[in-house]
């Protein structure tokens, strides 16, 4: 005698279906973490490289500044741990902006259509939010704006975050081939 059927399907249907649902979840929290790490790390060497090129200074006081956004000034002279900090809430950032694109990309078709455009768009909004709203509320100090160093951050974050997190998502989505778009 077959199980009880709920909206058309019996317990071995509904358990193969659960299992699908969640393998797919894992898949893309696993996609979202690595591309995370893999932005996390190109953004980071890039303002490293840039941060020599321009000062020849100790990169590491580019995670301590990072760091001094929760931790204000103290985080200039509080030693070395600031700098892991900072490299912590480095990563996080960039996977946050990862995951957020890639659920916008879930939801919004327009995003698988041109990968380059949104890529670009993508790093400068990045760009925008970050130096617009979230360093003026965060507690980093004010740095001047050289137009050419403004110039230089954008294409940083469109060529090390925006282009990567928009082929990569397009990427998973045409593998899985996700047809749930809300």
């Amino acid at each position: 005698m077959p199980e009880k059927e709920i909206n058309g399907l019996d317990t071995d249907e509904r358990e193969t279906l659960s299992r699908g649902v969640g393998n797919q979840r894992s898949a893309l929290l696993k996609t979202i973490l690595l591309t995370g790490l893999l932005v996390g790390t190109l953004d980071g060497a890039a303002a490293v490289a840039s941060f020599l090129l321009h000062t020849g200074g100790n990169p590491t006081r580019i995670f301590v500044y990072i760091a001094s956004g929760v931790f204000g000034r103290d985080a200039f002279t509080a030693g070395n741990s600031m700098m892991w900090w900072g490299l912590a809430f480095h990563y996080f950032i960039a996977t946050s902006w990862t995951a957020l694109f890639f659920l916008m990309h879930q939801r919004c078709e327009f995003l698988s259509k041109n990968r380059v455009w949104n890529g670009i768009g993508y790093g400068f909004a990045i760009w925008l939010v970050m130096n617009l709203v979230v360093l003026p509320l965060s507690n980093v100090p004010a740095l001047h704006r050289d137009p050419a160093r403004v110039v230089e951050g954008v294409v940083i974050l469109i060529g090390m975050v925006g282009l990567p997190v928009s082929f990569i998502s397009s990427k998973y989505y045409g593998r899985t081939n996700v047809k749930n778009r809300h």
